[in-house]
């Protein structure tokens, strides 16, 4: 089921004592994993590699204490920019759980994500006795804490200064800036919906585009010839521009979206992102009839 993959079964439990065991008798890591693949009969973690669909490490999560079932599942708090973590979630198969947090509706009274973040944002995630915001950042400790991942290439790799500059011009220049544009085309007095701060906030935003754009000339990726979390930071603030009705995606940019929104990852994420869902289909059903930009649902708080 999206959003609950779930790893609590009795094996799991006692996988490291399985692992010294067979340590002991001389098995190497690749002979662990290979028994594990062809003996054990339990719902396996999604790895996005085909050739090694239970590798190594997803055992050294499962050593590491990662899959220990509902109680111990990473939470996250709020959509919004909180489908970055559910899609990197996704992509690296870890056991979470979607909470909705309504700021629409107003979050005063809902004590239990004040507690998580009394700033009243979203996103915000909970991990154990760790609780995080802000979407890039998450992201950042999830890698770090449940990787490596080929999502985050290694310092050495040659496609790390990109992916460093993507990953965080994701929200730093287009996110931040675009939705400062869509508040105030949708949410403002007719007669302030142009104006100073927001076209300001466009010519940010379009400035940080073109490095977008002058990336994708040169890789089909933000980082090179391979997806990775740079992608999901950039992806993310195209569609916001896009559903927000403030900005024209050129070819190249929207080529580039529906190669990774094709991802398997990100359906399974859209799947559990209701409200996210919603608003793509309102977006969809206002465009077919000529109607503009959505006035209702508007753009939410987060970060």
């Amino acid at each position: 089921m999206p959003g609950h993959r779930i790893f609590a079964t009795p094996f799991a439990a006692v996988y490291p004592m399985y692992v010294e065991k067979a340590k002991r008798r001389g098995r190497t890591k690749e002979e662990i994993d290979r028994v594990i693949y062809d003996q054990v009969n339990w719902p396996r973690p999604y790895d996005p590699r085909p050739h090694n669909p239970f590798s190594h490490q997803h055992a050294q999560r499962l050593h590491r204490g990662a899959y220990k079932g509902v109680a111990d599942m990473i939470t996250v708090f709020g959509e919004g920019r909180g489908f970055r973590v559910v899609w990197l979630l996704e992509e690296m198969g870890l056991a979470y759980k979607l909470r909705p947090v309504d700021l629409l509706a107003g979050v005063e009274n809902d004590a239990e994500f004040l507690a998580i973040n009394p700033a009243g944002f979203i996103p915000a995630i909970q991990d154990g006795e760790v609780t995080m915001v802000e979407s890039v950042a998450i992201m950042e400790y999830l890698m770090a804490r449940y990787g490596p991942t080929p999502l985050a290439p290694s310092p050495e790799d040659p496609g790390f200064p990109a992916y460093q500059q993507f990953l965080h011009l994701g929200e730093a220049g287009l996110a931040a800036s675009i939705y400062f544009v869509n508040v105030s085309r949708n949410l403002a007095p007719e007669a302030e919906r142009q104006n100073w701060g927001a076209r300001k906030a466009l010519e940010v935003f379009e400035s940080r585009l073109g490095l977008v754009t002058r990336q994708l000339a040169r890789s089909p990726y933000l980082a090179g010839d391979a997806f990775t979390a740079a992608d999901i930071s950039v992806t993310y603030a195209l569609e916001l521009a896009q559903r927000g009705g403030s900005v024209a995606l050129g070819e190249a940019e929207q080529a580039y979206v529906a190669r990774t929104s094709g991802r398997e990852g990100y359906k399974r994420a859209m799947e559990t992102c209701q409200a996210t869902r919603g608003w793509v289909a309102e977006v969809a059903s206002r465009a077919a009839f000529g109607a503009g930009p959505n006035t209702q649902r508007k753009p939410t708080s987060s970060g």
